[in-house]
């Protein structure tokens, strides 16, 4: 309250008071609001490059699921194609010999996405059974993210042979 007093009683006697309180406030205001807006567009500048990050990783998961789903019909094929583990194991790594390149995804902010899959071979655990790694590099623009799983192959004996 005596603030406000203390105001009015130079507003009344300084004619030139109230200019430059009112030019205060505004400098005040403006700083204020100035802070805002680069704290608005750095915020829209971050959220822009998540949404991207998170894009190309569902890319990259969905050549992963893709190349999952493609192997459990290719095996079976295989399976009943091969008399040995040697022949199935041959057939199945011949399947794996060039990457898988999808691109059929719908265009994202005006680039195509892409998802190059590849399987390799991590380790022979016996003759009859076989680790691979299926990896999943999702691309869109200039942003790439991978995505990897491992899975196990086991030849088992058809009966009678």
């Amino acid at each position: 309250m005596r603030l406000l007093d203390y105001v009015n009683k130079r507003a009344n006697n300084q004619k030139g008071f109230t200019l430059v309180l009112v030019l205060m406030i505004l400098l005040v205001v403006s700083v204020i609001g100035m802070s805002l807006l680069t704290v608005t567009a750095s915020n829209f500048k971050f959220s822009a490059n998540e949404r991207d990050f998170q894009s190309v990783y569902y890319i990259a998961e969905a050549g992963l699921n893709y190349e999952l789903n493609d192997l459990e019909g290719e095996v079976v094929d295989i399976y009943d194609n091969s008399d040995t583990a040697a022949a199935f194991f041959s057939q199945l790594e011949s399947h794996f010999s060039s990457p898988t390149l999808l691109n059929s995804f719908q265009e994202t902010f005006g680039k195509n996405p892409e998802a190059r899959v590849t399987v390799t071979l991590i380790e022979n655990i016996s003759e009859n059974e076989r680790k691979y790694a299926i990896t999943s590099e999702g691309t869109i623009g200039n942003r790439i993210r991978s995505a990897e799983t491992e899975i196990v192959f086991q030849w088992i004996s058809k009966a009678g042979t």
